[in-house]
């Protein structure tokens, strides 16, 4: 294997484009504080690969959701508290890894964030 090089990873693989957003937090009128969402990374490279999906019964509750796998170029900014805004559907991102070590590729898994 090359250095920086995943096995079977080329860049061509990461056809699809993700934004990253990061919360800006405010105070409204009663001092209250508003989060909102800005774009951070714009159309970044990015492999897709959805995990898992469907619908999960805790108690009374149930949990519908998609888990999904984002292997992007290595960036800093990739962090827990930021969104991946892809194809419409915002994810909040669980866990950020290096797989390799050597800060080349970073695995991003997410859980699609639920709607409204």
């Amino acid at each position: 294997m090359i250095v920086g090089e995943r096995k079977g990873m080329r860049l061509a693989d990461m056809r699809h484009r993700i934004t990253v957003r990061e919360p800006v937090v405010t105070l409204d009128n009663s001092r209250q504080p508003i989060t909102s969402w800005v774009n951070e990374l714009t159309s970044q490279p990015a492999k897709y690969q959805q995990v898992s999906g469907g619908e999960v019964v805790r108690g009374k509750q149930i949990e519908a959701g998609v888990t999904a796998l984002f292997t992007v170029n290595y960036r800093s900014e990739y962090t827990v508290e930021k969104q991946i805004l892809f194809r419409g559907q915002t994810y909040g991102i669980v866990r950020v890894d290096d797989p390799d070590g050597i800060e080349r590729f970073q695995d991003i898994h997410c859980k699609a964030a639920p709607v409204g």
